[in-house]
């Protein structure tokens, strides 16, 4: 366990301090705020209506019930029940905070890794986007999050795997849930006729 600790301490200082420079001082806090995705949020609602049509409203549901469960669960159970200090609330670690603010006091797990985790599984599992393309760059969008999130001196390294963790096991447990409940539905439709 203090093997991860120090493993951990150390690749935060990499990434917060050693391999800071300009524009990652300017791209990274844009890169970690919500705000900065919601056109991305707002043409993936478009393209999964014109694209699945009457069924979007399933798709829509399913990933915004992953995304509700990945942040309460992240921010209202594991992080009081962990209550590990984000490194900017830290009084014996020194990070280099590129924000006016540090966040709440614990951050363990990270709520934007989970959430966007989730969010990402959530498209794969749903087959939204069908080329291996979407997919990289799918994959790409809460690794980029992540390493802000380490970047800009809010979250440890653990934070962000913790809540990739968190949000795809969470965006997995719903699919199979869901993918069984539609299918005894379904066969209880089929059998009522």
């Amino acid at each position: 366990m203090q093997y991860f600790k120090e493993w951990d301490y150390q690749l935060f200082n990499y990434i917060n301090h050693s391999f800071s420079n300009r524009f990652f001082d300017i791209l990274m806090p844009v890169s970690r705020n919500a705000s900065t995705w919601i056109p991305l949020y707002v043409l993936l609602g478009i393209f999964i209506i014109q694209t699945f049509k009457r069924n979007a409203w399933i798709y829509i549901a399913y990933i915004i019930i992953v995304f509700a469960l990945t942040d309460a669960l992240s921010y209202q159970v594991l992080k009081p029940f962990f209550g590990r200090l984000r490194p900017c609330h830290d009084p014996f670690f020194h990070a280099r905070l590129l924000l006016n603010h540090c966040g709440s006091n614990f951050g363990f797990p990270s709520n934007h890794a989970a959430n966007h985790m989730g969010l990402t599984i959530s498209i794969i599992l749903l087959r939204i986007f069908k080329s291996n393309l979407s997919t990289a760059l799918l994959v790409a969008w809460p690794l980029l999050i992540g390493f802000a999130q380490i970047y800009v001196g809010v979250h440890y390294p653990a934070d962000i795997i913790a809540g990739y963790l968190t949000g795809a096991l969470i965006s997995v447990s719903i699919y199979f849930i869901g993918k069984a409940t539609l299918t005894i539905v379904s066969m209880n439709t089929t059998t009522i006729k």
